[in-house]
C-alpha cells in the first residue's frame, strides 16, 4: 500500500510541476484508516508547501491517526516558509512515509532525523516512479545546471521543413499533445531568434485544461528578434541571450517592450552555451526544453549539454527540396546514448534517448 499512496502523492506534486523552480515540486497525501483524507501539492516558490496545503483543513485528531505520504523528505529549515518538520509535530501525525532523499544539503537526511528523534515513524521507502520525477532536481543540485531536453520533429526522410524553410506540419495530433505536456511540465522553453523568425511560434503549452504561459529563453547572437514576435507576449517571462555584435537599436526596441537582454560571449560554433548552461542554472531552473532547429538540437549536443533528447518522426516524405534537419549526425551520435527507446504516438516515431549523466541517482 506504500507504493500505491505514493504514487498518489506523485500525481499531487505533478500539478505542481514546472511552475515551481527553484523549488522542487512536491506532492503529499494523508491517509486514515487506509482512506485519502487529504491531499496537496506546492504550486509555486513563496506558496505553501506540500504538507502544508494536506492539512490544511485536517482536524488535530484525524492528524493523529493518519499516515502522510509525501514525494520528497520533509523540510527542516527556514527558507521563504517555515519547516514543514515543524507542522508535522505541530498536528501530532505519528507516521511519515517520504520517497525520496532531499538532494538540498540543508535536508539531505536532517528532516528524517528530526522526525524519528522527536518520535515520528517516519521512513525513507524508494519509489521508481518518484525517483525519475526528481531526476532533473537531483541533477541539478549535483552539477549547478539544469538538464537539457531537446526535442526535434522530422520526416521520414530527416527533413524538417518545406522548400526555402516554409513551415509546415510534419507529425500528426499525438505528437502535438506530447510536446505540450512537456512544455507544461518543464521549468523554461530555450529556443533560436531562427526559429521564431521563421514559424512565430508561441511557444506555450497548450492542453484542454487552457494554455500556460512558460519562461523562454532566446539564442539570439545578433538581436534579430523582431518586436513583433508572439513569444513577447506569450512568454511568463521573455529572456534574450545575445552577442557583444548585436544590433543596439534593436536591443533597445526588445527592452523598451520588457524583454531581458543578457550578453553572452561568443565561440567559433555561436552563443557560449555552457556560459548560457551556467546562468540558467543560477536561475535556479531544474528543467529545461530546448525546442529549436538541427543546428541548435547538435550545437547542444557537441557542447557536452545533451542529457535527454526526443526525436518525434512524423509519417511522411517530404522530398529533396525540403530541408534537411541536419548535414550529418555526428558519428557517435546513437552509440554514446545511455539508453535509447522507440515507440508510437498514433501515427508517429518517438525515440527518447538518455545520457549517463541524466539518469536518476
Amino acid at each position: 500500500m506504500e507504493q500505491t499512496f505514493l504514487k498518489l502523492a506523485l500525481d499531487e506534486a505533478r500539478k505542481g510541476q514546472g511552475s515551481c523552480a527553484p523549488n522542487p515540486a512536491v506532492g503529499a497525501v494523508l491517509v486514515k484508516n487506509g482512506q485519502v483524507v487529504a491531499t496537496g501539492y506546492h504550486t509555486g516558490p513563496g506558496q505553501p508547501h506540500a504538507e502544508v496545503e494536506a492539512l490544511r483543513s485536517v482536524s488535530d485528531e484525524d492528524c493523529r491517526l493518519s499516515t502522510l505520504y509525501v514525494t520528497l523528505e520533509p523540510c527542516c529549515h527556514f527558507g521563504r516558509t517555515p519547516p514543514c518538520t515543524d507542522l508535522i509535530l505541530s498536528r501530532g501525525i505519528p507516521n511519515v512515509v517520504f520517497a525520496y532523499v532531499d538532494p538540498n544539503p540543508q535536508v539531505g537526511g536532517r528532516g528524517l532525523q528530526a522526525l524519528q528523534q522527536a518520535g515520528v515513524n517516519c521512513s525513507h521507502v524508494k519509489c521508481p516512479e518518484v525517483s525519475e520525477f526528481y531526476s532533473a532536481y537531483d541533477f541539478w543540485w549535483k552539477t549547478k545546471r539544469p538538464r537539457f531536453t531537446a526535442k526535434i520533429a522530422v520526416s521520414l526522410d530527416g527533413k524538417i521543413a518545406a522548400a526555402g524553410g516554409r513551415p509546415l506540419p510534419i507529425t500528426g495530433d499525438e505528437a502535438r499533445q506530447f510536446t505540450h505536456a512537456h512544455r507544461l511540465h518543464t521549468d523554461a522553453i530555450l529556443t533560436t531568434a531562427q526559429t521564431i523568425l521563421a514559424d512565430d511560434p508561441s511557444l506555450n503549452a497548450r492542453l484542454e485544461s487552457g494554455n500556460a504561459a512558460k519562461r523562454i529563453y532566446v539564442l539570439d547572437r545578433l538581436g534579430r528578434l523582431p518586436w513583433t514576435a508572439k513569444v513577447i507576449r506569450t512568454a511568463k517571462k521573455l529572456t534574450v541571450f545575445h552577442g557583444m555584435e548585436a544590433d543596439e537599436v534593436r536591443l533597445e526596441t526588445l527592452k523598451s517592450s520588457g524583454v531581458e537582454l543578457v550578453t553572452v560571449p561568443t565561440t567559433t560554433d555561436g552563443l557560449d552555451l555552457q556560459v548560457i548552461a551556467e546562468y540558467l542554472g543560477k536561475e535556479g531552473l531544474h528543467d529545461v526544453w530546448l525546442e529549436a532547429g538541427g543546428k541548435s538540437f547538435l550545437g547542444l549536443y557537441r557542447a557536452g549539454l545533451m542529457d535527454r533528447a526526443f526525436m518525434l518522426v512524423g509519417n511522411r516524405w517530404l522530398g529533396s527540396d525540403a530541408l534537411p534537419a541536419f548535414e550529418a549526425l555526428p558519428e557517435d551520435f546513437f552509440t554514446s546514448m545511455s539508453q535509447s527507446t522507440w515507440s508510437s504516438l498514433g501515427g508517429d516515431g518517438l525515440l527518447e534517448a538518455r545520457w549517463n549523466k541524466c539518469l536518476p541517482a
